[in-house]
């Protein structure tokens, strides 16, 4: 019996081999399986809201690309700091809502500073990336006034800035619109935005048919939108200019919707008649389904 000895040499060289490649590869899978999940890229917004020159507020929206579409993000804390990241300058914490939004209010700063940094940041989340976004804001003021002369109404807005004494200088150029507050938003009472003139004022004409409360009163509102220097600011005022919302109640009293004395008869007879004809019809329908698979049961 003759033996090879190159080639059991050969076959043990190729064994050999096929095992290394097999540990590296299980190895390499195994530390795979060991990192850490790749985190989310987020996309991170944040604004500056100044209301009636007393409330200040910060507004961080978290969104996040899924299926090509930046979502919103909820439950995401987001740190708020002034001028610079530090303990000392933190403003506060908050988490996103439903809406991918975390709102932190606090009262203005009480410094001669023109210029103002703020940063929101976001760090340590397990699903998402560490990032921040900053936003320099210069101390803005807006303010309202409302007269009444001729049978004219016109509500007066005045931008302006703080110089290095403290004095309130104009800022002109400046687009402001004016709102009156509904329930469930706002009604512009212009039909396109304008702007502040050399001295920082707008004026506007208020209509005489806006209907208000019971006692004619109303909100209203101007606003800066989103200004690259000044952020977004509001003043509200609520004022005696509506038309008062008066209740007729003899009237309501013959609402259909009152009470069911005030609808006709042949009405509640047609009505009932109807709605019989339509659940006799789902009721016929499901029967014959019925029957359809007691049918087939049986075949």
């Amino acid at each position: 019996m003759n033996i090879n000895i190159s080639k059991i040499r050969h076959t043990l060289w190729v064994m050999l081999t096929l095992a290394m490649v097999c540990g590296s590869t299980s190895t390499a899978f195994n530390q795979e399986d060991d990192s850490p999940p790749e985190k989310n890229r987020a996309r991170l917004t944040l604004s500056y809201y100044n209301i009636n020159n007393t409330t200040q507020k910060l507004a961080a929206t978290v969104k996040t690309r899924v299926e090509g579409f930046y979502t919103p993000v909820s439950d995401v804390e987001i740190q708020f700091y002034r001028n610079e990241v530090s303990e000392e300058n933190l403003l506060g914490t908050t988490a996103t809502g439903i809406n991918g939004e975390a709102i932190l209010e606090f009262k203005p700063d009480s410094d001669t500073a023109l210029l103002t940094t703020f940063i929101a940041v976001l760090e340590n989340n397990p699903e998402l990336e560490d990032t921040e976004e900053e936003i320099e804001i210069k101390k803005g003021i807006l303010n309202m006034e409302t007269e009444e002369a001729d049978s004219v109404r016109t509500i007066r807005i005045f931008v302006g800035e703080p110089d290095s004494e403290g004095n309130i200088t104009p800022i002109s150029d400046v687009e402001v619109r004016a709102y009156v507050k509904r329930l469930f938003g706002l009604m512009a009472v212009t039909e396109e935005a304008e702007y502040t003139d050399e001295e920082g004022y707008l004026e506007a004409e208020f209509p005489y048919d806006i209907p208000g409360d019971v006692n004619g009163n109303l909100t209203i509102v101007a606003r800066v939108i989103d200004n690259d220097e000044l952020g977004y600011l509001e003043f509200n005022k609520t004022i005696a200019w509506g038309v008062p919302n008066t209740i007729d109640r003899e009237k309501l009293t013959k609402e259909l919707w009152l009470s069911h004395s005030n609808v006709p008869n042949i009405l509640l007879i047609l009505t009932n008649i109807l709605l019989l004809g339509i659940f006799g019809l789902i009721g016929y329908v499901i029967y014959q389904l019925f029957n359809i698979s007691k049918l087939g049961l049986s075949n």
